[in-house]
């Protein structure tokens, strides 16, 4: 009997200690994340200047022999008046979002694994348009606004060595305007809803670019040529272009998202090659919606029997 009790016993300690023990494995790979903090984010102002002035007059009169003159005394004062706002007053607070978003981040407020800092700016404005003017009454005009705007970001390490730097650029729509046949249609966003898309489109995609770094995209399963990708929403979305690469570097592929949840992603090709060769473990990098490379030709794919 005491044997019995002696054993049962340390079977009780053994998967008492085994719980603890995984406790401890939890509790360490859940702080195995990579922390940062956003640090300071200098952000374009848009200032008016305003004159004020103020002044007096004091005229004294005095007789001659050819009748009354005055002197004048004037004192004259005139200074500006800067006024100026801030056009992107909450990119720090996106950038955090975007970041914590990635669920591979922990994004703190003091000192961290890395600081994330930069300067974002607005670009200008361009404006497009086509008109054709025919004696058939077939006459169009078309035309629009954008408003571009780019983030310089670099990011250091615990020592401040700066181990990545990169330049973000997005555009956005201001106005639209069509005409055609007697119809006329128009849309336009107010200022502070331009800037506030903005500050989110630079946000995410500075964010993917950080997290990228830190925590490569990466393919993690291949079945029949569709793969899933180890990020998921809103890193990648519906329709996201990716560009994956074989282990040996021999073979790029690339594929269009067609499915996200918060951790992973599904993509098929889009277009030819050697999809087998993208196994596990195959890098990968987005393509952003406004890059050239996301609009360029594909090779139809065809199956072989």
């Amino acid at each position: 009997m005491s044997m019995q009790k002696v054993t049962r016993r340390h079977a009780v300690m053994s998967a008492t200690a085994l719980t603890m023990v995984c406790a401890l494995g939890w509790g360490t790979f859940a702080q195995a994340q990579t922390s940062i903090r956003v640090g300071k984010i200098a952000s374009q102002e848009t200032c008016t200047y305003y004159q004020n002035s103020t002044g007096s007059a004091a005229a004294a009169a005095s007789a001659d022999w050819f009748g009354a003159s005055a002197a004048v005394a004037v004192a004259w004062r005139t200074w500006w008046v800067k006024d100026c706002v801030g056009n992107f007053k909450t990119i720090t607070g996106s950038l955090e979002a975007a970041l914590a978003a990635s669920n591979k981040l922990t994004v703190v407020d003091r000192a961290g694994d890395y600081v994330l800092s930069g300067m974002v700016s607005a670009d200008g404005t361009q404006q497009t348009q086509f008109s054709q003017d025919t004696s058939r009454g077939a006459d169009y005009d078309v035309s629009a606004n954008k408003l571009y705007a780019s983030m310089n970001v670099t990011l250091q390490d615990r020592s401040g060595r700066k181990v990545f730097g990169a330049t973000v650029r997005k555009e956005v729509d201001l106005s639209a305007y069509v005409s055609s046949d007697g119809t006329t249609a128009s849309v336009e966003q107010s200022g502070q809803a331009v800037y506030n898309q903005l500050q989110e489109d630079l946000a995410l995609a500075v964010a993917r670019k950080v997290a990228f770094r830190l925590a490569p995209l990466a393919v993690i399963d291949n079945y029949d040529g569709t793969i899933q990708l180890n990020y998921g929403a809103p890193y990648l979305q519906l329709g996201t272009t990716v560009q994956a690469t074989s282990p040996d570097g021999r073979t790029v592929i690339q594929y269009n998202v067609i499915a996200a949840n918060d951790a992973t992603a599904t993509a098929e090709p889009d277009g030819a090659g050697d999809v087998s060769r993208i196994i596990p473990g195959s890098t990968a990098i987005v393509i952003e919606a406004d890059d050239p490379a996301a609009n360029g030709r594909r090779m139809k794919r065809v199956d072989l029997p």
